[in-house]
């Protein structure tokens, strides 16, 4: 009776009431939530629609965090230890990727409501891209991306994890896999990576957009190009059946601040000019050309209509205002980022 129960619930504040009815409900919690358990450990807590929220610790040393839900306009004071010395470097539906800062060959997904955790393939096993004697723990891995074809498809064969490390080269592992996969060819400076479609695209900090062969991960040809100016972010979202780039300009005031001046957005169009455009291989410089041409490009627009952007060093939302009282559509919401503090970020969807 308490799976239904725990099945209905769609929000972190019912589930966190839940635990709080009384000692044998929150004993059964850590039960029920146990991966080697039947019940189903990968998103225990299912939603209409997803709930950003901002991840900010206690106190410097503390293991207690505050989850702020963005709709809600509300702090939610979660103890959370497995949180402790973590740096989070993406997040899917309710769980955050953490390495260990101690110990940064380790790779769990955590959800910090029920506390289960999924362990992912250690950082040691990445081919020859992270030099572990020589690291610089925890930004070798600048964002880690999951990619499932459906939010609700959560079986381990149907989600592809990517890291991303910080010379922007790929790696990818399906759940329950021992070792991380290299993307081919090894393009460098990707910046994210997203599922449009039924197919894996890639983008750099260029605006090139990749397509990532889906059922082995071992082939990436370039399919749009961009002739923008350079930002100094990329994201890639989905909205309204369109693949949208976001352009983040900064301004790096000193070595921890980065102010955010303005964006640019851009929409996948057909192209009525066939391109050729070289790309590189960093490993053996060797000059790759498209197998077949380039047909897309990037089109400026200046509306998003209804829609809303959340942008974060985490997974890009698009949201229809029209769900959210009090949110205005046809706006970026976002957040600073910084070596930093950019660990304590999250998109959360938590």
């Amino acid at each position: 009776m308490l799976q239904l129960v725990i099945r209905a619930i769609d929000s972190p504040k019912d589930y966190l009431n839940f635990t709080g009815v009384c000692k044998s409900w929150r004993i059964s919690r850590g039960i029920m939530f146990n991966p080697r358990c039947n019940f189903p450990p990968i998103n225990p807590l299912p939603k209409k629609y997803p709930f950003p929220m901002l991840l900010q610790p206690h106190g410097q040393e503390s293991e207690v965090f505050y989850f702020y839900s963005i709709f809600q306009m509300k702090v939610h004071m979660v103890h959370v230890p497995e949180l402790s010395n973590k740096w989070i470097p993406g997040s899917w539906i309710g769980w955050l990727a953490t390495i260990d800062i101690n110990d940064g060959n380790l790779i769990h997904f955590l959800n910090p409501i029920t506390k289960a955790h999924i362990t992912l393939p250690p950082l040691s096993t990445c081919p020859k891209s992270i030099n572990l004697a020589k690291r610089r723990c925890p930004l070798d891995v600048e964002k880690i991306v999951v990619v499932s074809s459906s939010e609700v498809d959560t079986q381990p064969n149907h989600v592809i994890v990517v890291l991303i490390t910080d010379v922007g080269k790929l790696h990818f592992c399906r759940l329950g896999d021992d070792r991380w996969k290299k993307v081919y060819p090894s393009i460098s400076n990707i910046q994210d990576v997203i599922e449009f479609k039924g197919l894996l695209h890639a983008v750099d900090v260029r605006g090139t957009l990749f397509v990532i062969e889906t059922g082995t991960c071992t082939k990436m040809s370039p399919v749009a190009v961009h002739r923008g100016r350079w930002p100094d972010r990329q994201y890639l979202v989905e909205s309204a059946g369109d693949l949208l780039l976001i352009s983040r300009f900064q301004e790096v005031e000193d070595d921890k601040d980065a102010r955010t001046l303005f964006f640019k957005l851009y929409r996948l169009v057909e192209s009525q000019i066939t391109y050729y455009k070289p790309y590189y291989c960093d490993e053996d410089r060797q000059v790759h050309y498209p197998e077949d041409p380039i047909f897309k490009i990037w089109e400026e627009i200046k509306s998003l209509d209804d829609q809303m952007l959340f942008v974060g060093r985490n997974r890009t939302l698009c949201l229809d205002s029209k769900l959210y009282h009090g949110y205005k559509g046809n706006c970026i919401y976002f957040a600073d980022e910084s070596p930093a503090d950019a660990w304590r970020a999250t998109d959360g969807s938590t």
